[in-house]
């Protein structure tokens, strides 16, 4: 069967400001050509801008080039201008790494599941990556939901079980891959430590 983002989206997707966001990468990607990522604006939709923000690949790493207030008021930490590796603990590192990279050769993924903050609960997350251009460069443009910050859709599908959920489809439709990795959200060293 051949899925589109948006259809994975608006089955999946908890939160309102994830399903949005699809939605009108979904309008720009209908623009594009063939072998063409979309051009996105971010500031097209400013009422999202708190959860995006976007990674340029630097040689084998990826550094953001935007992060939103809530990314990173969520972190307490300012991620514009550092690499994803400095930023992200090495165990969830390790297992997230391989999605965001493979959004750079146009598959879009949902990933959910749940994370652990010193003095915090568990909080629900929910990203979604979608491969954009800007200013000729192919980037990854993420929109990050947290229970803490973003409302749920009305009558959201279930939330997910332990570990971390991805789905990914390529940006023209195709099967969803569906990966499930049992991870017990940990808080160590950054992956470039």
């Amino acid at each position: 069967m051949n899925t589109s983002i948006q259809e994975l989206a608006e089955r999946i997707g908890r939160f309102n400001q994830s399903v949005r966001f699809v939605r009108h990468w979904s309008a720009s990607a209908a623009d594009s050509g063939p072998g063409d990522f979309p051009e996105f604006d971010p500031i097209d939709v400013p009422d999202l801008l708190p959860f995006l923000y976007l990674l340029e690949r630097d040689g084998e790493r990826l550094r953001y080039r935007v992060s939103g207030d809530s990314v990173n008021q969520l972190f307490m930490t300012e991620h514009t201008g550092r690499f994803f590796d400095e930023v992200v603990p090495q165990t969830p590192y390790r297992v997230v790494a391989p999605y965001f990279f493979r959004v750079l050769d146009g598959y879009c993924c949902i990933f959910k599941g749940f994370v652990i903050l010193p003095n915090k609960e568990f909080i629900e997350f929910e990203r979604v990556l979608l491969p954009i251009k800007r200013q000729n460069r192919n980037l990854i443009l993420g929109c990050a939901c947290f229970s803490t910050t973003a409302a749920l859709r009305p009558n959201p599908p279930a939330a997910p079980e332990p570990g971390f959920h991805f789905h990914q489809v390529h940006r023209r439709g195709s099967a969803v891959e569906r990966n499930w990795v049992d991870m017990v959200p940990l808080v160590d060293s950054p992956a470039a430590s």
